[in-house]
């Protein structure tokens, strides 16, 4: 993502977390690993995963911004802009080409589908 290209380009590479920027991949949420689920964890949990990582940048696309609590961590924060069709078709790539869940493998059948689950 330009997101993770951002980190890249600017910290040391063990600071940017492999699985795409997203640090709690690895955090056990109920026993099992949930990435982009960072509203599950309080700030302090936050920190202290950060740090025992040795990670400086938490990406995430799903879970909505919280500015009553997110502006309370020691961070740096960024926004990237997308073009909507390149953050769908980005989202297909993601979901169904890597096979995460997702059967269908026409992106146009894949598009009718999530359109009338809206």
């Amino acid at each position: 993502t330009n997101f993770c290209t951002l980190a890249q380009r600017n910290l040391k590479k063990r600071q940017v977390p492999k699985y795409y920027c997203m640090p709690d991949y690895h955090w056990k949420t109920n026993g099992r690993p949930c990435a982009g689920c960072f509203l599950r964890f309080s700030n302090k949990e936050i920190v202290e995963h950060m740090e025992e990582d040795g990670h400086k940048i938490l990406g995430n696309e799903w879970d909505p911004f919280d500015p009553q609590r997110f502006f309370d961590l020691p961070a740096t924060f960024a926004t990237s802009f997308r073009r909507p069709l390149d953050r769908a078709l980005s989202q297909f790539r993601f979901e169904c080409i890597e096979d995460r869940g997702c059967k269908i493998k026409n992106v146009t059948q894949w598009w009718d589908k999530r359109s009338k689950d809206l």
